[in-house]
């Protein structure tokens, strides 16, 4: 064997705990190492010897072409560091990974990496020709960034079942169309496959704890996507500058933070189940929406910043916008709104230009929401009730919002009763009764959202007032027959 050289200055590092090494290689910032972590090159290629195994971490010249990998190092079994990155994603003109037949961990099938057993792909060489590739049968699962910068691939065929881990197609800019619906592990995130026209997603068997960190940025050729109802919305969904990009269906459940939909000026429809957003819910620059529904979704907006809650900004085509329960919004520059459905008392801050608005009728359902919860800018600096009347603006609210409509007539506001049938059961107000209706009022019931006068309403089956578990019990009972 040839001698061992080790890095004084990797050695160095690792001796106060450092994220990465003196060397070629790339190694992420969230890849710890220990500091009794030893550096070594061998043949080219650099290693971590962490415990009783070491860890190829790169080679050090990237413009190789072909290299091997052996059964060990040191009298180590010799393995790559896939769980955190692709230890040669920065080398692009590699066109095989050959491995040792003796490798305990490792095989190589047609100049791929896999683990021994073929239980996973590992490693897909950047610079392997040809733009189709089909994954072996009887894998189980893509590793994390196995496909990193593979900017020649056109087309992946993956077996329906074989689980995708996270950033596995990182960087596949030329990556059109997955053959077969692909399905997602917890954690997964969407980057830099630029020219994705469809992406295809399997259903998983039940909602379970896959989170998506849905970052489509840039993907000039998607045009529609859907994500199956039972994966979980993770930490951000970012969609932006998607110009093709003409549906958008997401899925219900929790979203951490926040979600953004930005220059898609293409997007014509957007729809979502029952969701809770922690923070933020923005959508600007997508010109060709016409109307939006977002009555589904409540806006925690957690903290006292104006950037927390909904916010809707230069939709030049936007006519109708459903609006959700959220602790702030702003309306900005949607110049053709004629019509805004509002059930909150929160504060509705509306900024439009008088002179080339089109906002005729403002629904009001909630019978706490006052006439001075509503904000209307015409301009700079004027905020004013006498910014409706200017408008022209009809004010449509409920009966029994007393304090609404009286403050309409003193102020010569037109305003019309809003004569809606309640549903008795129907809390989701999509006019049915489900199973639906119950897991709102039970999330209303536990806290989780806001009871909104819809849900008070159509929620409160025994009369009480209240919002409670016996009312969840008498819908599930009209659900079953046993009371009419």
């Amino acid at each position: 064997m040839k001698k061992t050289i080790i890095s004084l200055t990797a050695f160095l590092l690792a001796a106060v705990n450092m994220a990465g090494i003196s060397s070629s290689a790339y190694v992420p910032p969230d890849r710890k190492f220990s500091e009794d972590t030893r550096f070594v090159t061998y043949d080219g290629l650099e290693y971590a010897i962490e415990g009783d195994c070491a860890k190829i971490i790169g080679a050090t010249d990237t413009s190789v072409v072909s290299v091997t990998i052996p059964a060990e190092i040191e009298g180590l079994p010799v393995d790559v560091d896939y769980f955190y990155f692709n230890c040669f994603q920065d080398c692009p003109n590699l066109t095989e990974i050959l491995v040792d037949p003796e490798n305990i961990n490792l095989e190589s099938i047609d100049g791929v990496l896999f683990e021994k057993g073929v239980r996973s792909l590992c490693i897909y060489p950047c610079g392997r020709e040809g733009d189709v590739y089909v994954v072996p049968d009887g894998i189980r699962s893509i590793d994390p960034n196995a496909f990193s910068n593979c900017t020649n691939l056109r087309e992946i065929t993956i077996a329906q079942g074989v689980h995708i881990e996270s950033r596995a197609f990182n960087g596949c800019s030329s990556i059109e169309k997955f053959t077969n619906p692909i399905l997602l592990r917890d954690g997964f995130e969407i980057t830099g496959c630029y020219g994705l026209k469809e992406l295809n997603l399997a259903e998983p068997e039940k909602k379970d704890s896959r989170f998506l960190e849905l970052h489509i940025e840039k993907f000039k050729n998607l045009e529609t996507l859907t994500i199956p109802k039972n994966y979980n919305l993770g930490n951000t969904v970012l969609i932006s500058d998607c110009p093709n990009l003409k549906s958008i269906e997401l899925p219900g459940g929790f979203c951490e933070n926040r979600i953004l939909l930005r220059r898609c000026e293409n997007l014509e429809s957007f729809s979502m189940p029952i969701t809770t957003i922690e923070n933020t819910f923005y959508i600007t620059d997508c010109d060709k929406l016409t109307s939006l529904d977002l009555s589904n979704i409540a806006v925690e907006g957690r903290g006292a910043s104006e950037t927390l809650g909904c916010i809707i900004e230069d939709c030049d085509a936007l006519e109708h916008v459903q609006l959700p329960d959220a602790a702030y919004y702003r309306i900005e520059d949607c110049p053709k709104i004629s019509k805004l459905s509002f059930e909150s008392e929160r504060t509705l801050s509306i900024k439009l230009k008088k002179e080339n608005s089109n906002l005729k009728d403002l629904y009001i359902y909630d019978t706490d929401c006052g006439i001075y919860n509503i904000s209307v800018t015409d301009s700079e600096y004027a905020v004013s009730v006498r910014s409706l009347v200017d408008m022209g603006v009809t004010i449509h609210c409920r009966k029994a919002n007393k304090q609404m409509w009286t403050k309409c007539e003193e102020y010569n506001i037109p305003y019309v009763i809003i004569e809606d049938e309640i549903i008795p059961g129907d809390v989701s107000n999509d006019g049915k009764l489900d199973i639906l209706d119950v897991v709102m009022l039970n999330r209303v019931v536990v806290g989780v959202e806001s009871a909104t006068t819809s849900k008070r309403l159509a929620g409160d089956l025994n009369g009480n007032s209240k919002l409670e578990l016996e009312d969840s019990m008498a819908i599930l009972r009209k659900l079953v027959g046993l009371d009419a």
